[in-house]
């Protein structure tokens, strides 16, 4: 997570920025579900679908990789490349993982202590 970029770019304090990832973690989980029953199904338009919204969400909060990952399943969709969903399905949830509910205290913990250094 691009945390200086974030602040910069959409002008916040951290303590705002904090705030929004987690209430994206949790108002994302509907978005993130109904992304992988998509590719469960091979619905390519409804991974399209699904995958923008998160790459567009993900990608103002600085969450670079998340992002990318997302706009790799929004273009497969976009291609009717269904065999390609699930590969990218797996790359995507290594990166949400970062961003669930669960572990975004860590999260936190690692980006306060590496902004410290920097």
């Amino acid at each position: 997570i691009d945390v200086a970029g974030s602040l910069a770019r959409l002008g916040l304090e951290y303590g705002t920025l904090r705030r929004m990832l987690i209430r994206f973690a949790d108002g994302q989980q509907p978005t993130f579900d109904a992304l992988r029953a998509a590719v469960d199904a091979g619905d390519c338009d409804g991974a399209a679908r699904h995958a923008h919204a998160i790459a567009g969400s993900s990608g103002n909060l600085g969450a670079a990789d998340l992002r990318l990952a997302a706009k790799a399943l929004e273009q497969a969709g976009r291609e009717s490349r269904a065999p390609d969903l699930a590969p990218l399905m797996r790359e995507y949830e290594d990166c949400e993982a970062l961003l669930r509910p669960s572990n975004l205290e860590d999260v936190f913990l690692l980006l306060t202590d590496r902004d410290r250094l920097t």
